[in-house]
This record gives structure tokens, sequence and C-alpha cells, in this order.
């Protein structure tokens, strides 16, 4: 039971970290395109 529970919240906890990575690196590419626009234009 204990090794079901940690290994279902190690999924999540895997699962929860791979979107906000994304979710980070995609706001990250948003903000760096806005600065290259404003920059240059």
């Amino acid at each position: 039971m204990n090794s079901f529970k940690i290994r279902t919240f190690g999924m999540l906890m895997s699962h929860w970290s791979t979107m906000l990575l994304s979710r980070c690196t995609r706001r990250i590419e948003c903000f760096g395109n806005l600065n290259f626009d404003n920059r240059f234009s």
C-alpha cells in the first residue's frame, strides 16, 4: 500500500514538474520574442 502511494505520488510529481517546465519555457520564449521585437522596432 505504501509503495503504491509513493509510486503514484512520484508519477504525479514528475507529470506536474514536466507541465510546469514546459509552461515556463513557453513563457520565456514569449518574453524573449517580445523583447526582441521591441528592441528592433
